[in-house]
């Protein structure tokens, strides 16, 4: 009650430290009221650039009530817990906007930046087609490439070679990031090499060799492979 009272009178410094030292109430119906009362002053914050007061209250409100209406302000709040390294709550309030009806166009590359540092690689190759058309953010395109390397290499360790030729090959079809191509022929060299297919693997390996640079130890790994193959 003090809190409104302080609020309608446009005392905002009096408001906010009232309002965030109050401890989360128990019942479902005073949380839900709460949070509204929440959102209603960190939005009054907001319009007067109040940023950082703004978005502590509308925090305050997701922890007592995830379930409340935040629309845009999901947005914003993902982005903050981005820049205090939280990108397992980022990614919920990134999911949120969503729910409620926003527009992936909006977030996507700061989603997918949050689901990257996650290594949440399954996710982010779902964006695929959308990270493609983004063509200028350079990044964005970095995480795609490591995206179907590290899918790649997943399935590998899986047991699973066609899905893993898949990424892999998707990787060197796209040609980004180069440090990755190197590696990505070597795992197609020692997947065709288990599947018994020794031209194929031998036509990897020797393609690593013309990527690496010739000290490098994945280019000694590619000889010592090709070695062993045509020693049979």
């Amino acid at each position: 009650l003090l809190a409104r009272i302080f609020f309608l009178r446009k005392d905002y410094k009096n408001t906010y430290e009232i309002i965030m030292s109050i401890e989360p109430p128990q019942d479902a119906t005073t949380k839900s009221k709460l949070a509204s009362f929440l959102i209603e002053f960190g939005d009054s914050a907001l319009a007067l650039q109040y940023r950082n007061m703004a978005i502590n209250v509308y925090y305050k409100a997701y922890n007592i009530s995830e379930v409340a209406f935040l629309g845009y302000r999901a947005n914003l709040l993902a982005n903050y817990l981005m820049d205090q390294g939280d990108f397992e709550t980022a990614k919920k309030l990134f999911d949120k906007f969503l729910d409620e009806g926003g527009n992936l166009d909006e977030i996507l590359p700061s989603y997918v930046r949050c689901l990257y540092m996650l290594n949440k690689w399954n996710e982010i190759v779902r964006f695929s087609s959308k990270i493609l058309k983004i063509k200028e953010d350079a990044e964005l395109q970095f995480i795609l490439g490591e995206t179907y390397y590290n899918l790649g290499r997943h399935y590998k360790e899986m047991d699973m070679p066609d899905s893993a030729l898949y990424y892999l090959n998707l990787l060197i079809q796209f040609g980004t990031p180069k440090i990755y191509l190197d590696d990505a022929y070597f795992l197609k060299g020692q997947i065709y090499y288990e599947m018994g297919e020794r031209e194929k693997a031998l036509e990897s390996f020797y393609k690593v060799l013309t990527i690496a640079p010739p000290r490098s130890a994945i280019a000694r790994r590619a000889r010592e492979m090709i070695n062993e193959i045509e020693k049979k």
